[in-house]
């Protein structure tokens, strides 16, 4: 049930989620877990943003910290936030509010434009450890969202130049070749995908670790 004055979601209530402490509702191509922890209701996407593990089936923390653990992987999220405290991909997390017995949730989802912003500081955030499998979903988030994938090569180039000695690698190069491919090639969409983080993954790994090489400020005559 919509609440036509807000963007709130009547999905369950108290008694039916009490009854179990934990269980999934389905509105529309959302799937959502629910938790019942020390007086609060907690609700999140269902899939693990890893590789789609159900959460209902993860282990919450007994202490009332609100952590929830995938099983598959053992990745772990703050319930309050989203956040990943062991590093990566954020988990979606739905606002609960309390109608008398009722659970309401708000299910609308970011502008667009914030969507793509996230994707690329998250994008740029796998680039220290080179979590290539990251790179790949965080573009198709970007991509979903209607976000232009080569911008995020442009990005790319502009997080790492400063980090190549000599001013270049051969990621430079190779961006030329990967770009053309996604362009000229009539791949599915899976393979335009796959040439973008084939590009960006080798500047990342190319200027991991490495120190800044700043541009020089100022210039001088030619002689």
């Amino acid at each position: 049930m919509r609440d036509p004055a807000s963007e709130l979601t009547r999905v369950t209530t108290l008694p039916a989620l009490q009854q179990k402490g934990r269980m999934v509702v389905k509105v529309g191509n959302k799937q959502i877990a629910l938790f019942r922890q020390d007086g609060r209701v907690l609700a999140c996407n269902n899939r693990c943003p890893h590789e789609g593990y159900p959460l209902s089936e993860g282990s919450l923390d007994a202490d009332g910290a609100c952590v929830l653990t995938c099983n598959w992987h053992n990745w772990k999220f703050d319930l309050q936030d989203g956040s990943n405290l062991t590093g990566g991909d954020r988990l979606r997390t739905y606002p609960v509010e309390l109608r008398g017995e009722e659970i309401w949730l708000d299910l609308a989802d970011p502008p667009p434009a914030k969507i793509i912003a996230n994707a690329l500081d998250n994008l740029r955030d796998a680039f220290p450890d080179h979590e290539y499998d990251r790179m790949a979903r965080e573009l198709s988030r970007l991509i979903k969202a209607g976000g232009d994938p080569i911008d995020a090569v442009r990005h790319t180039v502009d997080w790492t130049y400063e980090y190549f000695q000599y001013g270049a690698t051969h990621a430079v190069a190779a961006a030329a070749d990967w770009l053309a491919l996604h362009d000229e090639v009539a791949w599915d969409e899976a393979s335009r995908l796959s040439v973008i983080v084939e590009s960006i993954g080798h500047f990342a790994w190319d200027s991991r670790r490495e120190p800044r090489y700043p541009f020089a400020d100022d210039s001088a005559a030619y002689e």
